[in-house]
């Protein structure tokens, strides 16, 4: 697991408590710095705060208020080159997004080793 510490700042951005606090714990104990919003409109509006810190945002798909695509949209327009990592539960979200070349998605449930490498892929440049 050590491949996988950062010290980098990520935006986890999901309606299911249990996802945050995985999140939280898992990442947390490898170093990296985790921003919390629990809906698309909170994502966007924590993003705007904290987007020169924000390496990587975790983004859920179905989620109250707005949903995680349409975050996806708002925060492209604010920073074209923002790293976004889209993690659902839903086949057919995960079957939809692949649709889109270059779109990062992650599958629940997904092992944190799985999430840790994608993360340090995307910030390093290689996912």
């Amino acid at each position: 697991m050590d491949a996988y510490k950062g010290n980098e700042t990520i935006l986890a951005v999901d309606d299911d408590m249990a996802m945050r606090i995985f999140y939280d714990c898992f990442l947390g104990v490898l170093g990296y710095k985790i921003i919390f919003a629990k809906d698309g409109e909170e994502g966007v509006y924590k993003f705007k705060q904290h987007k020169d810190s924000i390496k990587v945002i975790l983004m859920d798909v179905r989620m109250p208020k707005k949903d995680g695509v349409t975050a996806y949209h708002e925060i492209r327009e604010i920073q074209p080159d923002a790293n976004i990592i889209f993690v659902t539960a839903c086949q057919e979200d995960t079957l939809s997004l692949q649709q889109t070349p270059n779109l990062n998605v992650i599958s629940k449930p997904s092992s944190g080793d799985e999430i840790a490498h994608r993360i340090r892929m995307t910030i390093d440049g290689r996912a």
